[in-house]
C-alpha cells in the first residue's frame, strides 16, 4: 500500500477485506504523531513507540509503554536582518 510501511492492501474480491483494513488503522495509531498542546499529552496512552509533538511548546515526547519521555526540542526558526538584542528560548537566528 505504501513504501514506507506494512499497511495492507486487501485483494479485489477478498472476503474478509475489511479485517486488513482494521489492522492498517491500528498500526496508523503509532505511526502518526499525536499532535496538541504539551498540557493535555496526560490525555493520549504513552503506548511503546507512539511520538507526542506539543504544539505550543515545540517539545517531543515519545511514549515508552507507561509514561510519555521528553525526547528533544524543535526550535523556532527566526530570519533577521542582524542579530536581535533577545533571542526567545528555543529558537534559532539566521541572519540574512
Amino acid at each position: 500500500m505504501t513504501e514506507n510501511h506494512t499497511y495492507n492492501a486487501p485483494s479485489e474480491g477478498a472476503a474478509d477485506w475489511h479485517i486488513p483494513l482494521n489492522e492498517n488503522f491500528t498500526a496508523l495509531d503509532s505511526d502518526v504523531e499525536i499532535r496538541d498542546t504539551e498540557e493535555n499529552v496526560s490525555d493520549y496512552p504513552p503506548d511503546a513507540g507512539n511520538k507526542y509533538f506539543a504544539t505550543d511548546t515545540g517539545k517531543v515526547f515519545v511514549g515508552d509503554g507507561s509514561e510519555w519521555k521528553l525526547s528533544h526540542v524543535v526550535p523556532d526558526v527566526l530570519v533577521e536582518d542582524s542579530l536581535p538584542s533577545t533571542v526567545p528560548e528555543n529558537s534559532i537566528v539566521l541572519i540574512r
